[in-house]
């Protein structure tokens, strides 16, 4: 057993397959992006492979090129496409300090933003907003924001929350 085991996710298969595409040591492994990865494997295997080893590469990326990896964001289910990208309320749940402990993710609470419940009712009476082009294809989804009451308590309130992450 390689020091690769040491790798939240990476078990058996995964650590030979690491070290058949010549990455021996977490070391060896800094600097590389999971879409590499995961090119690199479905190339060795000759066939596209199933995308959540996309997912689980997306997890090792994060936890070899971090400096102190948080390990509630380890599990590979978390760097789905749906976390990995935009979501509606703007942030990349995957790349959130928030996530996954104080908030799940706004799929998974349907949009409903978890720090709204924070502001008066009323503050917001549509939103969600998600403009990127990611690995060559546009996400987009339409955003029409009702800003109502005092807006510098809304930046303050924002702007704390953002010095939190």
């Amino acid at each position: 057993m390689s020091e690769l085991r040491k790798i939240p996710n990476v078990g058996k298969t995964t650590e030979k397959d690491l070290i058949t595409m010549g990455y021996t040591t977490i070391e060896s492994l800094k600097g590389k992006t999971a879409e590499q990865l995961y090119e690199e494997e479905c190339a060795l295997r000759g066939e596209p492979i199933d995308r959540c080893q996309l997912y689980l590469y997306r997890a090792v990326e994060y936890f070899v090129n971090s400096e102190n990896p948080d390990l509630s964001k380890c599990p590979w289910w978390l760097w789905k496409d749906e976390f990995a990208e935009p979501s509606p309320c703007g942030a990349v749940c995957a790349e959130c300090g928030l996530f996954p402990k104080t908030c799940e993710g706004c799929r998974k609470i349907k949009g409903k933003v978890y720090w709204l419940q924070n502001t008066r009712a009323g503050m917001f009476a549509k939103f969600t907003i998600a403009v990127s082009i990611k690995r060559g294809r546009q996400i987009a989804e339409n955003v029409i924001v009702y800003l109502a009451n005092d807006l510098p308590k809304i930046l303050r309130f924002l702007m704390n929350r953002i010095m939190q992450i």
